[in-house]
Parts: C-alpha cells; sequence; structure tokens
C-alpha cells in the first residue's frame, strides 16, 4: 500500500479543523508514561514475549517543542514521537466530552 504524504496532511488538517470547530483549543493529558513497542517488534506476530520499553508523553511533547522552536532539526523518530501524542490525546478527547 502507498501512503501520501499529502492525504496525511490532508487527514491532520481535517481533524484539527474539527477540533477548532469544537473549540478544543487546549488538552488537558494526565497520561506521562506509555508502554513502548520497538519497531522490529511491532510487526512480529510470531514472537512469544515482546520486549517493550518506557516512553514519556511529557519528553516526547517536549522535543516536539523543540523542533518547533528551530532548536532540534526533526528527524523520523520524530514521527514515532508525534504519534505517539497524536494517540495519547485521541485517548484523552475520547474520555472527555468532546465528540468529533
Amino acid at each position: 500500500m502507498k501512503v501520501k504524504t499529502k492525504e496525511i496532511e490532508q487527514l491532520l488538517l481535517m481533524l484539527l479543523k474539527k477540533l477548532k470547530e469544537k473549540d478544543v483549543n487546549e488538552i488537558n493529558v494526565e497520561t506521562d508514561y506509555y508502554w513502548l513497542v520497538d519497531w522490529d517488534d511491532v510487526e512480529d506476530f510470531n514472537s512469544d514475549s515482546l520486549d517493550l520499553g518506557v516512553g514519556s508523553f511529557c519528553d516526547d511533547w517536549n522535543h516536539l517543542q523543540k523542533i518547533l522552536s528551530g532548536e532540534y532539526e526533526p528527524n523520523v523518530l520524530d514521527l514515532q514521537r508525534l504519534s505517539t501524542l497524536i494517540n495519547i490525546l485521541g485517548k484523552t478527547i475520547h474520555k472527555s466530552e468532546v465528540t468529533l
């Protein structure tokens, strides 16, 4: 399957527009630590045990903010950080009274 970056951009913009329409300008995230599955293990369905790590939402968000400020250059690992951020934000919104 091929995924076009333009379509990813469109989807993200659509979802952010929906949040704006609902007047969601900030999201209070209470989650910090989460299970982190190594990229090599995420598609290995034959393994009897996964080597889980622990990630930190706060660390990821702080790192992503440094990209926004120009302090860091983005790299491929930042896609993983951003995907975790989006996942946790989705979970937080789902538990709230906001519906998209």
